[in-house]
């Protein structure tokens, strides 16, 4: 995590300030060079996600978004033996 801040750091995207609540940590805010870049990426994944799925119906699209998100969910947890 450390080095993905650096390097928004240097590209100029985001910055640290540190937390008045914990000299231990910092807080991590977008420039505004950073929320330029969020929404015109949004933008663009959205573009995307219409054009990519614009054959299927309505109720293909929430099927099909609601399997990637338990997909994307379940590849976040750790691996049990009942997995193998």
């Amino acid at each position: 995590m450390v080095r993905t801040i650096d390097d928004l750091e240097r590209l100029g995207l985001a910055m640290r300030a540190p937390d008045t609540n914990d000299r231990r940590a910092n807080n991590i805010h977008l420039t505004e060079a950073g929320r330029e870049l969020l929404r015109d990426t949004h933008d663009v994944g959205e573009r995307l996600s219409e054009s990519l799925l614009a054959d299927f119906t309505e109720a293909e699209q929430a099927t099909f978004l609601e399997l990637l998100e338990r997909f994307v969910t379940s590849a976040g947890r750790p691996a049990t033996s009942a997995d193998v």
